[in-house]
């Protein structure tokens, strides 16, 4: 699985940009050089671009609401040279476009275990040639052909496409990034194998099944909600409703680079030996 890679030149302009004022991207003027700042609707940094005579020049970078970097590349002369790099709440690397100064370049996209969604190339900043998407399995799901004069230029589809969107609202049913028990699915496992109580009127009757329990996950990573989606009598819903409830907090979904309160779903395996 790709990792971000961490460097000092982002260390060192995140704290500088903490130590200083801030100034509204939505207020450049033609000589402004220096850096402005995005923010979510509470004023949490958003993304930082550093400016040199009213352009986009030096580094960029976005971040998730509560901090985590989400994005970061490079500006000359308003056109983005270099390495970008997106990654997802947790570090992983799901997006990299390496592009020359001549606006020629490549771009990936990756899921979380690293297989390619998405790549085309750039040619003088603009899509060009054929963009492919293609589906876990590594199958293409479809491909567009880009002529580069009049297709999208590179800072739309990098920051627009791929990037953060509008705040969202509600209970987000596809996030970015699905809500996850702490430690990953073997961590449930063993939580569910380690807490459940088989109820003693199943073991009487020799009951066994296998109940969904759906549940909203908060912001917060809380739980809440929680429902009995397909079950098997009521001594083995109300002990997996109980699991569930006994549990501790999620990793929180996040959508356009902010926690979101999202739909989940465990099944839990009652199992006789």
């Amino acid at each position: 699985m790709l990792k971000i890679k961490s460097t000092l030149t982002a260390l060192i302009s995140v704290s500088l940009f903490s130590c200083f004022g801030q100034v509204r991207c939505d207020s450049i003027s033609d000589d402004y050089t220096d850096f402005c700042i995005e923010t979510y609707s509470d004023g949490t940094r958003k993304s930082i671009t550093n400016y040199k005579n009213g352009t986009k020049h030096g580094l960029y970078q976005e971040f998730y609401h509560h901090g985590e970097l989400g994005a970061q590349g490079n500006y000359v002369d308003g056109h983005i040279v270099g390495t970008y790099e997106r990654y997802s709440p947790k570090g992983d690397v799901i997006l990299r476009a390496k592009i020359n100064k001549k606006g020629n370049g490549t771009l990936e996209e990756y899921n979380l275990n690293g297989a390619i969604l998405t790549s085309g190339d750039f040619k003088k900043w603009r899509k060009s040639g054929k963009w492919v998407t293609y589906n876990y399995k590594g199958e293409i799901l479809s491909d567009t052909l880009y002529k580069s004069p009049v297709s999208p230029g590179i800072s739309s589809t990098l920051i627009n496409e791929f990037g953060f969107g509008e705040e969202p609202k509600g209970r987000i049913n596809f996030p970015d990034f699905e809500s996850d028990f702490i430690g990953g699915p073997k961590a449930l496992s063993r939580y569910i194998s380690e807490n459940v109580i088989y109820p003693e009127e199943a073991l009487k009757n020799r009951t066994s099944g296998k109940v969904y329990v759906g549940f909203d996950v908060e912001e917060d990573g809380s739980i809440a909600n929680v429902r009995i989606v397909r079950g098997v009598n009521a001594s083995l819903d109300n002990e997996a409703i109980r699991l569930i409830q006994s549990m501790p907090d999620w990793d929180p979904a996040v959508h356009h680079g902010m926690r979101v309160k999202s739909y989940a779903r465990v099944p839990i395996n009652f199992i006789l030996d």
